[in-house]
C-alpha cells in the first residue's frame, strides 16, 4: 500500500490509475510498480506527447476553447475530459489545465 501511495505522491501514477492498481492489489496482490508497468498505467509526463493531445482536444472543442479564452473557466471541462479519455486517465489534470491555458495564450 505504501508503495502505491508513493507512486501517486510522486505523480508517476494518476489518482485514477492508482485506484485501478489498488483494485488489482486487493484482488490479486502483487507489487504496485509491476502492475503499473503490466497495465500501461504510468502517468504521461508533460512535454510534447501531452501537448499534442491537448492541441487536438482544443481543435475538437473550438467552441469551449473560445469560451475559456473569454474567461469562462468552467468551459475547460470538455477539453480536459477529452484529454483524459485520450490518455486513458494517465495525464495529470493540473498539467492538462496548465497546457490548455498555455496553448490558448492565457
Amino acid at each position: 500500500m505504501a508503495a502505491l501511495v508513493g507512486l501517486v505522491a510522486a505523480k508517476r501514477v494518476s489518482v485514477g490509475a492508482g485506484r485501478q492498481v489498488l483494485d488489482r492489489l486487493v484482488a490479486e496482490g502483487g507489487e504496485p510498480a509491476a502492475i503499473v508497468e503490466a497495465e500501461g498505467l504510468a502517468a504521461i509526463e508533460g512535454g510534447d506527447q501531452l501537448a499534442a493531445v491537448v492541441a487536438a482536444a482544443l481543435a475538437e472543442h473550438a467552441d469551449a476553447a473560445k469560451r475559456v479564452r473569454e474567461g469562462n473557466e468552467k468551459a475547460i471541462g470538455p477539453i480536459v475530459g477529452q484529454v483524459m479519455r485520450e490518455t486513458r486517465g494517465r495525464a495529470d489534470g493540473g498539467e492538462v489545465r496548465r497546457l490548455v491555458h498555455e496553448q490558448l495564450g492565457i
